[in-house]
């Protein structure tokens, strides 16, 4: 998913401040409007296959816009900002040095001196005092003397308890539960900063020995770090709290803690520590849940601790209790059970490197080394098609400084500590059998680095000095996170390798099906492959649906030998391949040529990725026979249950290198065959085309290949065609198979009611058994229409201010036709996103959403009873979900069989509804439709290809709505992908729902919509609150935060093209933002000033917006008591006569965007001018109520003076209009019959560039004119309205694919990366950091180029300029009313409080006091 978007971070000298960014350069016109990506162009550059983008690891190296460039080297002592006394001379100096065994601060005239320090004198352990810098010193003289006071300590704990993870405990019933307390998903929301598209999390995990010091090794870590990148302040990321020596035999933090690295925790790859309880805990319970269920201790009036069962934190993670099944003993429900067997199995699964720590080196061989077995040894056959093994780290703390002088180097001490151990397998039976265990299996195991080899990537040995030496603890801590960093670097390349490298999204879902299966299960290994694969997609090219088609065929269970899965495969493969050579049309030459050139390497790619990925190891002995896969075959073989039953690579008869020439000479045989029958029936039937008999031919060999594979009910894709294996999966039919559009056009018939609608009575998969009891129809937009869009605000119970201004707005259309057959796109935002789906799919009628929408504001607002807890969200989330449930049902967002299919409303209308995903790495929709997917927005459409994890109508409602700290987030159960509330990225979602638009209707995406309505939630004119609750702080944190995620310049994109201007990256604001109205508003000021920017006037004026001005104050979202209130406000505003007016103006435009021009054939030229015959159609099909209430609607618009007519100009020539009268005679025939029929119209147009306005008068007054759907626009121009891009493969080969045409041509087999292990003794000070992962993995590559560029730019139509009015902020077409100024007031004065405080002070520049803010940002909460 990073590829196209990895960010080469700039390389500076470490002296040397961030360099100012270079000025924007010109660029390439591109669309307004379009949310992209918030990533430098220059990332794509960097990611194109063949290039190579790193970043070294470097001690100074920022990872993250956050850190202050530092004022000198950081291996060097920090300048102090002030001056330091010296104790000896007792003057002030710039710099002086801390001895601490004198216990004095020394400057360098006074060091020298002292007797001591003299040369040849040494200290208590036999070395010269050390010269120290008492910064340094000081903090770790803090971490390593942790405070002995018991409140100190309660406090200190209180505050760690939200860094919890996950652990065991019991419930009310004293049964064992598994609890995940969400905090993985909440760090990776809170440090998302938008500057990257995919961040991928680096796991390390400290375990050892309880008082072995993990805590305090963790703690230097991140105390270093935060030193090294300049934070202000101390204790800026949270650490874990160090045990006192008087309880060392006492666990000190129990469960699993996470913590970050402040180094990577903004940036692209976070590093993230976690801190597992010690193995030899026992049953004692940890300090850390001692002092918590104590009484809160109060040290003194200004002693702030404040009881944890009270406080209200902010979290994003789901926080859920998991029953733990196999605790059914008294044995199996104790604590240390846990620690010993269900933690090992989540963390050594899941971990990039362990760390184990241990204090005594000398009882390694006797104690931990077998612990370090044994840990890995109860997880290792507990995971299948594990992607890697990962690295151990051996910490040895408090070494003795006595010890050799090159034992303080990693790889001496490494090699020094294996050579010590390396017999110890034949001196101890338990080493003995361990090795006996994989020697058994095929494992050389002579030494115990080799046993240990076993179980892990790569061993590495870091001592650790002992207290008092604090300059060389530094130094050592500095040598263990390189050592980290590189070891982190090893395991993500080895990931990307076996494509399993996981975003942080992705890798939460891992986590929550672990937690799942383990907490279920502690005996069945957890496989990777069944959740690997709906995470690393399948590209949606030919290559990626052909193996699409090979694994369903596989899951049938109908061949047990995948040579004749490929064999039944490649007949159809050869018929679909012909199909699309006569469908393009321009791929010239013989059929065989053509597969070679265009077709062929996207068919080697589907063999390779099957034998690759998807079909198992052939080894077997009397143990079972082994399930891993090629590319996951890092533990050797597995059986499974999970048990190694032995080693070395992976072992299949059936292997690209083996089965490609077969492969290659069944598709030209049966492509032949399949030309040699067009032919045949060529001569029979001359009268016919190419085209036709191939279609013929391809659909019976379809129904004959699913029936003779049992059916075509068992391969259903909600992403690729099973008909042609070449388009999209775009229309479903109520068998559940989905269609793409040419089939459809192929298989169906066009409808004779409605233009642009197909008829299609049975599925062309199935034989005789799928005619459909009645037609089904499918619509598409007719060719010249426009499109009409309606953006739904989030708000929460201020939704009512949406439905009753739609309300207003059916009412002014006559209260005969429901207002959203006026729309072809709705989407919408939480509150907005249940009404899109409301009104747009169940087709409710705005009433009955009314009296609906009262009831769930009721229900799903019930408070939790005995207050919030900390964890706990502020409502249940039961009574929501259940109203949900009532009223969507078991209805599926896109496809499905007739009996769960959605009523897709009025003729194809499109419904989409925003999320985030849990760990807010990006915001999401929930779709009615499919669309290809685009190379730089920063949202994703949900669709999973597999018809099961398909959404619910009632479960993308949840999602919508699900309101951090009000809701739990919704979790997907079947693919364990949690939501929350769309509103945290979008609250207004004016942006997706136009650039969606264009994706969906490539062939609109350079014009302006028909009309574009955005509905708000109310406000309150310029009393209008912007971020309600916020404190002054908060307040100022919106500003910094935008300052400080501010992109360089760069390249600018015209017209909203730029990064999405709302998208904040900070948790806390992220929730503040769903109930802040301005900042909706802020958004569609925004975007309509892109917009305007490049359009004129009258195109603006297609872009509107109503927002209801009340009286009171605007409630919150959650204040269900004044929903009545606010109800009877907002319909006193729309009973103004100004807001009367403007939706007077909006109705009629929705009147008129229902008739379009439809042509009958080409222009035909004559002598000056050119002539287009073609007719005006209205979208209501004949004979339907709709079309009828349209005549009444023209009826009504009659008097005696007027009568409704179209008018018909050039634009550059209004004087020389065509009139056609809408007669009383015509409207009769609407009314009565339901026609309407205008006849044909001949237009003239004076060049073939004439650009052409259809409008309808319904009233005289020219202010109310509109043009019809699509229009104005060129109609002479003999050129196809869209140009599709060839669909054909690109004939340039790919590395990967010249590897397989090599393969083939030489017979050479071709190195595995399953045969590589990486290198794990890298000890170079410039080691590189992982390459962008597009650059090995084939798959990203192909998802990368199946993706569509972004629409094209608007095209400017000729009309009156656009003014900026004195004073205002933005480009408006036309004076703003008064309540549109209140409200731009009411914005302006919120961004002005906001900078109030950014001006010069007795501290510096606003610059800088910028900057000291942006800090303290980041870390309070």
């Amino acid at each position: 998913m990073s590829g196209p978007n990895y960010r080469k971070p700039q390389e500076r000298p470490p002296s040397v401040a961030p360099p100012r960014p270079p000025p924007p350069r010109p660029t390439t016109l591109v669309p307004a409007e379009i949310p992209v990506s918030r990533t430098a162009n220059s990332s794509r550059a960097s990611a194109r296959p063949g290039t190579s983008a790193t970043v070294r690891y470097s001690p100074s190296s920022h990872a993250t816009p956050y850190a202050v460039a530092p004022a000198s080297h950081p291996d060097e002592p920090a300048q102090p900002s002030t001056k330091s006394k010296c104790e000896s001379c007792e003057l002030l100096h710039k710099r002086t040095w801390n001895c601490s065994y004198c216990d004095m601060n020394f400057c360098d005239p006074c060091w020298n001196i002292q007797g001591p320090h003299k040369p040849g004198r040494k200290g208590p352990d036999g070395l010269p005092h050390e010269k120290a810098d008492p910064n340094i010193v000081q903090r770790l003289k803090e971490i390593l003397t942790p405070p002995t006071d018991q409140a100190e300590q309660q406090s200190l704990h209180v505050d760690d308890d939200d860094t919890t993870w996950f652990g065991v405990g019991r419930d009310n019933n004293g049964h064992s539960i598994f609890e995940d307390y969400g905090r993985y998903a909440t760090m990776m929301a809170d440090s998302n900063t938008g500057e990257h598209k995919s961040r991928y999390p680096q796991l390390v995990s400290f375990i050892g020995q309880t008082g072995a010091g993990k805590s305090t090794l963790i703690k230097m870590l991140i105390d270093q770090q935060e030193r090294r990148e300049r934070y202000q302040r101390k204790n800026t990321f949270p650490s874990p709290v160090v045990g006192s020596i008087r309880n060392e035999n006492v666990p000190t933090s129990g469960d699993v803690h996470l913590y970050a690295d402040p180094k990577w925790y903004f940036g692209e790859y976070p590093m993230l520590y976690a801190d597992c309880e010690g193995l030899e805990g026992g049953e004692i319970m940890p300090i850390s849940a001692q002092l918590r269920s104590a009484p809160i201790i109060y040290k003194g009036k200004d002693h702030n601790i404040f009881d944890h069962r009270v406080r209200n934190k902010l979290k994003v993670g789901r926080g859920s209790q998991r029953n733990l099944d196999w605790a059914d003993s008294p044995e199996k429900s104790k604590r240390q059970y846990a620690v010993t067997e269900l933690y090992p199995r989540l963390l050594y699964t899941f971990s990039d490197v362990i760390v184990f720590v241990l204090r005594n080196s000398k009882t390694f061989e006797s104690s931990v080394l077998s612990k370090l077995i044994e840990w890995a040894s109860a997880a290792m056959e507990k995971s299948l098609n594990q992607p890697t093994l990962p690295h151990a780290v051996i910490a040895l703390n408090a070494t003795d400084m006595g010890v050799d002088e090159n034992e303080w180097d990693p790889k001496h001490a490494t090699d020094a500590l294996m050579s010590t151990v390396a017999d110890a397998i034949n001196r101890d039976p338990s080493y003995q059998s361990h090795a006996d265990f994989w020697r058994n299996r095929g494992k050389r195991v002579r030494t115990m680095k080799d046993l240990l080899e076993c179980y892990y990537s790569s061993i590495t040995v870091v001592r650790i000095p002992v207290k008092g030496r604090y300059m060389k603890i530094d130094e050592q801590v500095q040598k263990l996170h390189k050592t980290l960093f590189q070891r982190c670097n090893e395991s993500f390349r080895a990931k990307r390798k076996s494509r399993m490298l996981s975003n942080s999204e992705e890798l939460n879902v891992y986590l929550q099906c672990a937690f799942d299966h383990f907490s279920h299960d502690l005996d069945t290994p957890f496989n990777f492959m069944d959740a690997g694969f709906k995470i690393s997609a399948i590209p949606l090219d030919l290559g990626g649906n052909i193996l699409k088609l090979a694994v369903a065929i596989r899951d049938c269970r109908r061949f047990t030998d995948p040579r004749n899965i490929f064999n039944e495969l490649s007949w159809f493969v050869a018929s679909c391949i012909s199909l699309d050579i006569v469908r393009q049309g321009s791929l010239k030459g013989p059929a065989e040529q053509i597969l070679q050139n265009f077709y062929m390497d996207y068919c080697d790619s589907a063999l390779d990725d099957f034998c690759a990925v998807f079909w198992p190891c052939t080894f077997s002995n009397k143990k079972g026979k082994c399930v891993n896969v090629a590319e996951r075959h890092t533990k050797g073989h597995q059986n499974s249950k999970g048990q190694i039953i032995g080693t070395g690579p992976y072992e299949s008869t059936f292997t690209f290198e083996s089965y490609a020439d077969t492969w290659l000479d069944m598709l030209h045989q049966h492509i032949l065959h399949f030309e040699a029958k067009v032919q045949e029936q060529l001569l029979i039937n001359q009268a016919t085309d190419e085209l036709n008999v191939t279609t013929a031919l391809h659909l019976t060999g379809v129904k004959r290949f699913y029936q003779h594979l049992g059916g075509a009910d068992k391969f259903i894709s909600h992403s690729v065609c099973f008909c042609c294996l070449r388009e999209m999966a775009e229309h479903p039919l109520p068998c559940g198979h989905i269609l793409c559009t040419r089939c459809v056009r192929v298989y169906g018939s066009p409808s004779e009611r409605l233009s642009g609608m197909y008829v299609v009575t049975s599925c062309p998969l199935h034989d005789t058994t799928g005619v459909f009891p009645a037609q089904w129809g499918i619509y598409f937009k007719p060719e010249l229409a426009g499109v009409r869009i309606l953006s739904l605000d989030g708000g929460g119970i201020r939704g009512i201010a949406i439905l009753e201004t739609l309300r207003q707005v059916e009412l002014e259309l006559g209260k005969r036709i429901p207002v959203q057959d006026f729309f072809d796109l709705i989407v919408g935002t939480s509150t907005g996103g249940i009404i899109a789906l409301g009104i747009g799919l169940k087709n409710w009628s705005i009433e009955y959403s009314i009296a609906l929408f009262m009831k769930l504001v009721d229900q799903a607002f019930t408070r939790r009873l005995g207050g919030i807890r900390f964890g706990t969200r502020k409502y249940k989330t039961e009574p929501l979900e259940q109203c949900l449930k009532e009223n969507f049902k078991d209805e599926l967002m896109f496809g499905g069989t007739e009996e769960y299919s959605i009523s897709y409303g009025s003729y194809g209308r499109k419904v989409a509804v925003t999320a985030s995903c849990e760990t807010a790495e990006q915001a999401v929709i929930f779709t009615n439709y499919n669309r290809p997917d685009d190379e730089q927005i920063n949202y994703r459409m949900e669709r999973p290809d597999d018809p099961r994890h398909e959404m619910k109508l009632w479960e993308a409602a949840r999602a919508t709505s699900a309101a951090p700290t009000f809701f739990r987030p919704f979790v997907n159960s079947r693919t364990k992908e949690g939501y929350i509330d769309g509103a945290i990225f979008h609250n207004n979602p004016v942006r997706i729902a136009n650039y969606e638009s264009k994706l969906i209707w490539p062939d609109v995406e350079e014009l302006h919509p028909d009309i574009l309505l955005s509905i708000g939630t109310a406000h309150n004119g310029k009393h209008t609150d912007g971020n309600p609750g916020l404190s002054a702080l908060d307040q100022r944190r919106v500003q910094h935060r935008k300052k400080l995620t501010k992109e360089r310049p760069k390249e600018r994109k015209p017209s909203g093209l730029n990064p999405l201007a709302e998208v904040q990256s900070w948790l806390y604001l992220m929730f503040k933002r769903m109930d802040d109205i301005l900042d909706a508003e802020s958004i569609w000021r925004d975007f309509r000033k892109d917009i305007i920017t490049n359009s004129s006037g009258i195109e603006s004026q297609r872009y509107q917006r109503l927002n209801p001005k009340v009286k009171s104050r605007t409630p919150k979202m959650d204040d269900k008591r004044e929903l009545n209130k606010l109800d009877a406000e907002v319909k006193e505003a729309l009973a103004k006569y100004s807001m009367k007016n403007k939706i007077r103006a909006i109705a009629y435009r929705l009147i008129t965007s229902s008739f379009y021009f439809e042509k009958s054939g080409p222009p035909r030229e004559t002598d000056d001018h050119f002539v287009v015959q073609g007719t005006i159609l209205c979208r209501f099909a004949t004979g339907s109520n709709n079309l009828r209430n349209m005549g009444h609607l023209l009826q009504e618009r009659q008097l005696k003076s007027f009568q409704p007519y179209f008018s018909i100009h050039e634009t550059t020539f209004e004087g020389s209009a065509q009139q056609i009268e809408i007669s009383p005679d015509f409207i009769h025939r609407m009314t009565a019959f339901g026609s309407f029929d205008v006849g044909s119209i001949a237009i003239p147009v004076s060049s073939q560039t004439g650009s052409i306005s259809i409008d309808l008068y319904l009233t005289s007054e020219r202010t109310l004119v509109f043009p019809i759907s699509g229009f104005p626009r060129n109609l002479a121009d003999s050129a196809p309205l869209k140009k599709e891009k060839p669909t054909s493969p690109n004939p340039e080969r790919s590395a990967m694919a010249t590897s397989r045409h090599s393969v083939r041509r030489k017979r050479t087999m071709r190195p595995h990366l399953y045969d590589k292990r990486p290198a794990s003794d890298v000890s170079s000070d410039s080691y590189e950091f992982p390459e962008t992962p597009s650059d090995v993995s084939d798959w990203t590559r192909r998802r990368n180029e199946a993706r569509r560029p972004p629409p094209k730019a608007l095209i400017p139509l000729d009309s009156p300029p656009v003014y900026e009015l004195d004073g205002a902020t933005s480009f408006v077409a036309s004076p703003l009313d008064d309540e549109d100024e209140e409200l731009l007031q009411a914005i302006e004065r919120r961004e002005a409080e906001n900078m109030r405080s950014l001006v010069r002070s007795a501290t510096g520049t606003d610059e800088e006091e910028l900057e000291r803010a942006i800090q303290l940002s980041l870390v309070e909460q």
